[in-house]
């Protein structure tokens, strides 16, 4: 029996991360392991129209630009929104605005971990 390493690629490691927050934002937290997302405000469309009726997080698209990095053994997968950390811890109230958790980071881990397993059957097979 010849003894070979596994290797999964880590970019596409880093695309199943990706694929996993892109869910998230997608469904509105539905997809993700932190429940539901607080609704907009009814305030929200008033500042900004072009959000009225629209996704939560996703009026411009910035926020869901990912973008994905490797090393030799880490993955980071990050949105270009300079503001995306605030949706991640949500904000406290100054007055009477403020910015609920969004955690769009907050993926359903089980899922990708089961897409991994299935990229690693596929390298064993080879």
């Amino acid at each position: 029996m010849s003894r070979r390493s596994m290797q999964i690629p880590l970019t596409e490691l880093a695309e199943e991360l990706k694929v996993g927050v892109d869910d998230v934002i997608q469904s509105e937290g539905r997809d993700g392991s932190d429940g539901v997302w607080e609704e907009m405000s009814f305030v929200t469309p008033l500042i900004h129209p072009r959000r009225e009726g629209g996704a939560l997080l996703q009026a411009t698209g910035i926020l869901a630009n990912l973008q994905t990095q490797t090393g030799s053994d880490w993955v980071e997968v990050s949105s270009p929104a300079k503001y995306a950390g605030y949706h991640i811890t949500g904000t406290r109230r100054f007055g009477r605005r403020y910015m609920p958790k969004r955690d769009f980071m907050a993926i359903d881990v089980d899922k990708v971990l089961d897409a991994m397993g299935d990229l690693a059957l596929e390298e064993i097979r080879r």
